[in-house]
């Protein structure tokens, strides 16, 4: 099983409670398989609110953003497409997590199967 750790800003979504601008860093592993193409990203990142962490992955465009919507909950935006000029399914999926518990991810869309990790915290300063 992927153990990722995330950190991400929060923010407000629409017809939730707003929340001050905090900064999260992240840390994450998610496996992506599409077709023949097996890919694997490890990552760290640090975000604020309405940023969006982008990496390659599987000859894909992975998309990652996270939303504050409660004191101890987020959710978490996937979006991975395929890279500009190649064909293929578009994979978008949200995914409700805990502050500080692992995430785990398994989901697939078409011929993409998305599975990891990822655990969002807010550090103390």
């Amino acid at each position: 099983m992927l153990l990722c750790m995330a950190a991400i800003a929060g923010g407000a979504l629409a017809g939730t409670p707003a929340f001050a601008a905090t900064l999260f860093v992240a840390h994450y592993q998610i496996d992506v398989k599409d077709g023949a193409a097996i890919g694997t990203v490890k990552s760290q990142f640090r975000l604020s609110a309405g940023q969006v962490e982008s990496t390659e992955v599987a000859r894909r465009q992975l998309q990652l953003s996270v939303q504050q919507v409660s004191d101890k909950e987020y959710e978490l935006h996937v979006v991975l497409a395929p890279m500009k000029g190649q064909a293929g399914s578009r994979f978008e999926q949200t995914f409700r997590g805990q502050f500080g518990v692992p995430l785990e991810l398994d989901a697939t869309t078409g011929a993409v199967q998305v599975s990891g990790a990822i655990s969002v915290a807010m550090p103390k300063f």
